[in-house]
């Protein structure tokens, strides 16, 4: 089993120990070290039965009100960030905004956020030693949350912070909750790169066989194969993401386009030229990012009067169904850019909040799992942290819910992603677990050294300076003329653009098939649908 991740939320005074001369065993023959990692007994674990009217007690939402009460504002910083970058990346081909030719081409969205963020430090990662179990063994999670309460108590700090996945939080809920008297000060978090991957899966399976993947192909971007395998259930991560942010921002261009046709230009004159003069701040390439970031924060209510008139134009879309589906996809993939933008930042609010706009659909794409049960549970706990554990609350509104690996910017991750970017890459490296899972011996020497092993290479790549900054891999002109130019050739593989289009059919945007009755009606209102399935759960 991996380790659960505690992360240390305040600065609090440590006991000072001093440091005692360690003496080893030394092993005189080859013989003789194999001999002592097969005499390494395994841990005795005692014995935990969880039964299914705990678990069932433990996932129960009837202390949830309503959907309502799990929503959370947010500071809309992700809104007006994405919007501006939005229309920095099509200044060459706008008709509406009036903007010299410029050699500049803005990054991708995580790079473009990074050139403007405030740098962070990074975190103190350390690891706690494997239990060679499964982690969806009670007696095995339990013995882990135990050995985790321990290190934070000896560490000085009252309350413990637990991230895992679906299947490890709903069951830590009903260990925490069966054992309230050894676990009460534990707080769980549900992991946020899970939650994103099993959105990410949600978006793949409302967008499949609408073309997608056709255009994907058409473009050069990937083959049919991947294609189908980035809008399936065994989608890679990071390979899906890459799809729809390119896929994305090739719709919202589209959108644009058919936007500047349909707008009145008096609509134009309270947004336009304020909106303009920032984007020609953001062009000069000025190093001074303050500067940047404090413009972008003040032309607010110019964004918010633009975002204004855009739902105005999807309203008048709404007797055209094609454009109301494609619309949809734009809206699901904002909420997760917005999530990994507010991830990153540390933004506890936005986190919240994103996270609560995710419900519907993981809902209505059958995650009921996150959409029914542990992400609900989830929400609803956080919205208490103020009055059950105001100083946790405090921390996580400072950003004490994520971690970084290096100092940087906008580089803030999940505790989850941390443990998949530390001890599971860790394990697949040439010195990892990759080629000696059946040698007994070999597998019992990782896992009883790798904490130790993997403390000196912190302190060695401390020594070295090796967790400085780096610029974001999106920001390289050869990765920001490759992603510019397959924007374009999505854009290139679409006949007809989707929010022009007239027919009362929902189309397939490649080969032009329509969507039966049925088909059609699920997914125009798949929010829809989702809200009512978990309002009738509450």
């Amino acid at each position: 089993m991996h380790p659960g991740w505690m992360h240390e939320y305040e600065p609090c005074a440590r006991p000072v120990r001093e440091m005692t001369s360690v003496s080893l065993p030394i092993c005189s023959s080859a013989s003789e070290r194999r001999k002592t990692l097969h005499d390494v007994p395994n841990p005795v674990i005692p014995g935990c039965y969880i039964s299914a009217r705990d678990r069932q007690k433990s996932r129960s939402l009837s202390s949830i009100t309503s959907i309502a009460s799990l929503q959370t504002p947010s500071d809309h910083t992700a809104e007006d960030m994405l919007l501006i970058w939005r229309l920095g990346r099509l200044i060459e081909t706008s008709q509406l905004l009036d903007m010299p030719v410029n050699e500049v081409v803005l990054p991708g969205f995580s790079a473009f956020c990074a050139n403007l963020t405030p740098q962070q430090k990074s975190s103190k990662i350390g690891y706690l030693s494997l239990i060679p179990a499964s982690p969806t063994d009670p007696a095995v999670l339990k013995e882990e949350m135990t050995r985790l309460v321990k290190t934070s108590h000896a560490l000085g700090d009252q309350w413990t912070i637990i991230t895992g996945d679906q299947t490890t939080y709903e069951l830590a809920l009903t260990i925490r909750e069966k054992h309230n008297d050894l676990f009460a000060n534990v707080i769980l978090l549900l992991g946020g790169f899970h939650l994103a991957h099993n959105y990410l899966k949600a978006i793949g399976k409302i967008m499949r066989d609408s073309g997608a993947e056709d255009l994907l192909v058409t473009a050069g971007m990937c083959r049919e194969g991947t294609a189908h395998k980035i809008f399936g259930e065994k989608a890679d991560y990071y390979q899906s993401m890459h799809a729809i942010r390119i896929l994305s921002e090739a719709m919202w261009r589209l959108y644009w386009d058919a936007f500047e046709t349909w707008v009145a230009e008096e609509d134009t004159k309270q947004w336009k030229e304020p909106i303009e003069a920032v984007l020609l701040k953001l062009l000069e390439n000025t190093p001074d990012r303050t500067t940047q970031l404090l413009l972008i924060r003040e032309s607010h209510t110019q964004l918010m009067n633009l975002q204004d008139h855009l739902e105005k134009f999807r309203l008048s879309l709404e007797a055209c169904p094609t454009a109301v589906f494609w619309w949809n996809f734009i809206e699901m993939s904002d909420i997760l850019h917005r999530f990994i933008y507010y991830q990153r930042e540390g933004n506890w609010m936005g986190h919240l909040c994103e996270s609560a706009r995710m419900l519907p659909y993981l809902t209505a794409t059958g995650h009921y799992k996150y959409g029914q049960q542990s992400l609900p549970l989830y929400l609803f706990e956080m919205k208490q942290l103020p009055e059950s554990a105001p100083d946790v609350h405090v921390a996580f509104m400072n950003g004490a819910f994520v971690g970084t690996r290096a100092d940087g910017y906008h580089n803030g991750v999940s505790p989850d992603m941390l443990l998949e970017q530390t001890y599971n890459a860790d394990a697949k490296e040439e010195s990892g677990l990759d080629g000696i899972t059946l040698n007994v011996a070999a597998r019992t020497k990782w896992v009883y050294t790798k904490p130790i092993t993997a403390a000196i290479s912190a302190e060695l790549k401390s020594m070295l300076h090796l967790n400085s900054a780096h610029p974001h891999h999106e920001s390289g002109p050869a990765r920001v003329a490759r992603d510019s130019q397959m924007v374009l050739k999505v854009m290139a593989a679409i006949e007809t653009n989707p929010f022009v289009t007239t027919t009362p059919n929902l189309i397939n945007i490649t080969t032009g098939q329509c969507a039966e009755p049925t088909v059609k009606e699920h997914l125009l209102h798949v929010r829809k649908i989702g809200v009512k399935a978990l309002s009738d759960s509450l």
